[in-house]
């Protein structure tokens, strides 16, 4: 852009807005590990619906026989306790995840975490419709899912952030190109997850309301 003070022109030029690239790529890599993570979640979900008839009550890998147990103790629980215990299940992932973030080497095992959370939630479902029919399949799909998808996204999320700076990390200690940054990500992880733990709570908030008002309507 040309200017002049009356006598002589001079020029200013504005600076390359370089920020909105790199603001966009960081935006389809955390959405991209969001739904890998998500895609992983779904698959373990799957599979426990598939294979929860595979193990015999004999088994040590009884998950359904788990699964009568985690139900009997919720029905009686109060609303409190009902709470908690959701809350509580989900809170010891994201703790397991952000520490995790901080290892440079824990990618393998941040991707088996959605698979064994959905394999757990696919068993449960699986036995109480096969064992229960339709007030089975009621009670999972109007009680059991609706929460549980709200802390499994919680976890998938978490994972996407403790992914993305365990990567983080190796790079900073495979390559002096790496180095930069660290401080603000670091800050920027620890929001992440205290809003991850709000949406945790948030998900615990949603079972105790379901449970109330629907467990009496569905007998099993």
């Amino acid at each position: 852009m040309i200017w002049t003070n009356g006598r002589h022109p001079y020029i200013t030029a504005r600076r390359p807005a370089r920020r909105a690239p790199q603001t966009l790529l960081r935006s389809i890599r955390h959405r991209g590990r969001l739904l890998l993570f998500c895609l992983l979640f779904a698959a373990g979900l799957v599979g426990g619906l598939l294979l929860a008839p595979s193990f015999p009550a004999s088994s040590p890998l009884n998950l359904g026989g788990i699964a009568e147990v985690f139900l009997t103790d919720r029905l009686g629980q109060t609303a409190s306790e009902t709470f908690l215990s959701s809350f509580y299940a989900t809170l010891i992932f994201l703790v397991l995840l952000f520490f995790l973030g901080f290892c440079a080497v824990s990618a393998p095992l941040i991707l088996a975490i959605p698979l064994f959370h959905g394999l757990g939630l696919g068993a449960s479902m699986g036995h109480l419709m096969m064992y229960n029919g339709t007030p089975g399949m009621i009670f999972s799909l109007a009680i059991l899912l609706p929460p549980a998808l709200i802390r499994a996204f919680a976890v998938c999320s978490g994972c996407g952030e403790a992914f993305g700076l365990s990567l983080m990390l190796l790079s900073a200690i495979t390559s002096e190109a790496g180095r930069g940054g660290m401080a603000g990500r670091s800050k920027r992880y620890c929001r992440h997850f205290l809003l991850l733990v709000l949406l945790a709570a948030c998900g615990a908030l949603l079972d105790v309301i379901l449970l109330a008002a629907l467990a009496g309507s569905v007998v099993l």
